[in-house]
């Protein structure tokens, strides 16, 4: 063990990590305790506390940080959803889009939407059937597949050389099958 650092009391936290460090918000499905504010917090390698660098109204959908950059999308549903984007330790915010319909209603099944990506490669996200990819300096989704995805679990995606990878387990009845899906935009 290298340190021990106290962190906001958060139920179900988003977790991400990139060149600057530890990233941790609320997520959109979680309580806080009493003394934890809602937001964006940041712990550099070094510190002995974590700093509240954002505060939101609400929990996060989704949150990836990748290089110097991290994205965290805040549900209004039904009305809009808003993406963020902080650059650098001290988390300065460098895009802010609200854009049509949420990209997410909140948990599909058991767990998260899947999100994944980088400045690179783009955003990607697996909500329900839905594949999205994003550009990850305007915010604009674009919906670019549709998977038939276990309607009960989030399936874990990842991506790599422009593509995204999703893993699906699915069990129906005495049946079970995995499916590997590789999705390149268009």
């Amino acid at each position: 063990v290298l340190a021990t650092v106290s962190m906001p009391v958060i139920s179900r936290p988003l977790i991400a990590a990139d060149d600057d460090g530890f990233w941790l918000a609320l997520g959109g499905e979680s309580g806080w305790g009493r003394h934890s504010t809602p937001g964006l917090y940041h712990l550099a390698p070094g510190m002995r506390r974590p700093v509240l660098v954002s505060r939101f109204g609400q929990g996060a959908m989704w949150m990836i940080a990748s290089g110097h950059s991290v994205w965290v999308d805040l549900s209004h549903y039904p009305e809009h959803a808003t993406l963020l984007r902080f650059d650098g330790a001290n988390a300065t915010p460098v895009l802010n889009v609200s854009s049509g319909p949420s990209l997410t209603e909140g948990e599909n099944g058991y767990g998260q939407p899947s999100f994944t990506g980088s400045e690179a490669a783009g955003l990607w996200g697996v909500a329900g059937p839905r594949v999205i990819h994003i550009d990850p300096d305007t915010g604009r989704a674009t919906t670019v597949a549709r998977v038939a995805a276990d309607q009960y679990t989030q399936p874990p995606a990842v991506s790599a050389d422009g593509a995204l990878f999703i893993a699906d387990s699915s069990v129906t009845g005495a049946e079970s099958f995995s499916v590997l899906y590789r999705i390149t935009p268009g």
